[in-house]
């Protein structure tokens, strides 16, 4: 009735600009063969750029790597960052979309605008890694590495969460007169329809924290070739100011940024012959609670579960021009979780294995 379509026109994009860049890196050996260390080295890097939209500027690095002996290294990275808008987050032409949002009296589907935003500016960061590397003589073929980072970003450019723009604009008018609701024009008309613009833009602060741990084995039995490696992301925070009312996805999915898992985790095994090999993985994805629930108790389903997914592959080599591999992707047909707060796909499509069970295969012939 009112005109609304599914497959809704995209206004094309069109836009570009040049960018200049110089850069220097350098490597400087401090210590070599003493008692505390087989070596230590500082390394350190400047980026200068000038673009004809945004104008000149620099970013630089330090990082040191401490190699205290044959087992141990331990190393660290302060660095700062620069990333200008791309074309499409300049120039993307808009389009509308429609997501789920929670207001009283409004409904359940609001209309948005998104796209390109020719008034970005570009992002800065400041970034700090410190993290070691760990293979023991006395376990052969077993390494280690552990990494901290910690990453701040001004002017972070995206899309803001469409429920977190109704509630800080138009249940309150206290932020009227902010950028984000300047730009995002909120209107709720007489029949409760909602719309607003989501278009990119700088959004102020992101943080986000965690750390990384890699665990790998190699070893031979039963005259085969063995790998075994577990990949693990423990996300510590992941905090999005706008406003000045800073917000933590940690642990949290939403309709627009997709989920914010504070933990995720690869495991593969390998097994090897001359001729063939076979691979097993396992993804693991924690369980998150629904950002666009604002009240728990009347969800449908303010959560999603912890999900774990797996997969098999195998190849086999006949010779040297003609080899074959398949697999099977999502072995036990996992289905997404559903969760309150994405009405296009009622789960995560960015987070989540929406195609289900899938079998591929394949033949290599080099002539």
């Amino acid at each position: 009735a009112q005109g609304l379509a599914n497959d809704p026109k995209e206004e094309p994009t069109s836009g570009g600009y040049d960018v200049n860049e110089a850069y220097l890196e350098v490597a400087l050996p401090l210590v070599a063969n003493t008692a505390f260390a087989d070596n230590i080295e500082l390394s350190a890097a400047i980026r200068a750029f000038d673009y004809s939209t945004f104008g000149s500027d620099r970013t630089w690095k330090l990082g040191l790597t401490w190699k205290v002996n044959s087992e141990l290294m331990l190393r660290s990275v302060v660095s700062t960052a620069f990333r200008a808008p791309t074309v499409d987050e300049l120039y993307s032409g808009n389009s509308p979309s429609f997501e789920q949002i929670t207001y009283p009296g409004a409904q359940d589907q609001a209309e948005v605008t998104v796209g390109g935003n020719d008034q970005l500016t570009p992002e800065e960061a400041d970034t700090t890694t410190i993290g070691l590397v760990y293979e023991p003589e006395w376990f052969d073929g077993f390494s280690m590495t552990v990494d901290y980072y910690e990453i701040e970003i001004e002017n972070a450019i995206a899309s803001v969460n469409e429920q977190y723009i109704v509630d800080q604009c138009l249940k309150t008018s206290a932020n009227a007169d902010s950028a984000l609701c300047q730009s995002a024009n909120v209107q709720l008309d007489s029949t409760g329809r909602i719309s607003l613009n989501n278009q990119q833009q700088n959004i102020g602060s992101e943080k986000t924290s965690g750390v990384d741990l890699n665990l790998a084995y190699v070893f031979e039995a039963l005259d085969l070739s063995w790998r075994a490696a577990l990949d693990t992301t423990y996300l510590d925070e992941y905090v999005v100011e706008i406003t000045g009312d800073p917000v933590d996805y940690a642990g949290l999915v939403t309709a627009g940024k997709g989920g914010f898992a504070d933990l995720k985790s690869n495991l593969s095994l390998k097994v090897s012959a001359d001729s063939w090999s076979a691979t097993y993985k396992a993804r693991y994805i924690a369980g998150m609670d629904s950002y666009n629930c604002l009240n728990k108790d009347t969800c449908y389903a303010p959560t999603t579960p912890t999900v774990i997914y797996h997969d098999i592959s195998g190849s086999y080599i006949v010779n040297d021009n003609l080899s074959f591999s398949a697999g099977v992707n999502n072995l036990f047909d996992k289905q997404p979780p559903y969760y309150t707060g994405n009405t296009d796909s009622n789960t995560d499509p960015y987070t989540f294995d929406v195609l289900g069970r899938r079998l591929f295969a394949g033949v290599n012939v080099k002539f």
